[in-house]
């Protein structure tokens, strides 16, 4: 947060991207800014140096691709398109993140609607198997 407003307040542009599940609201625009059904647990905000009181708010939803989001430069040049959901894949093969013990709940867990996607996703690339029930005693 201290670098985060050395950098606001030097004039830098500022690309933040939030994809922390858990924990306190970070991104350089204020909770009470942003309309309660925009708060979701992912987010990226894009803060002009020249456009200090503005902001640019990307909520994300865990089962959505990722957005493509505008990088700013300089005031006078044009901004540079950053397709992030290409650039995640490209660190997940890169990175060699496909050994991830995926067979492990999540911690924290994920909840409703998302853990059912999760789910669902998993078993769809074969890194989970379908529970099967116990027949009853």
């Amino acid at each position: 947060m201290r670098k985060q407003l050395e950098l606001l307040q030097a004039g830098v542009s500022l690309v933040e991207l939030d994809l922390l599940r858990e924990g306190d609201w970070i991104v350089a625009v204020p909770l009470d800014a942003v309309k309660p059904r925009l708060r979701t647990t992912y987010r990226v905000v894009v803060r002009r140096a020249w456009q200090r009181l503005q902001a640019d708010y990307y909520p994300i939803s865990l089962t959505e691709r990722l957005p493509t989001v505008m990088v700013p430069l300089r005031p006078t040049d044009a901004e540079v398109p950053l397709d992030l959901q290409s650039l995640i894949d490209q660190c997940y093969e890169d990175g060699a993140y496909d050994d991830i013990g995926y067979q492990s709940d999540l911690e924290p867990p994920l909840s409703g609607a998302a853990a059912d996607w999760a789910a669902r996703l998993l078993r769809h690339k074969q890194h989970r198997r379908s529970r099967k029930r116990r027949p009853a005693p």
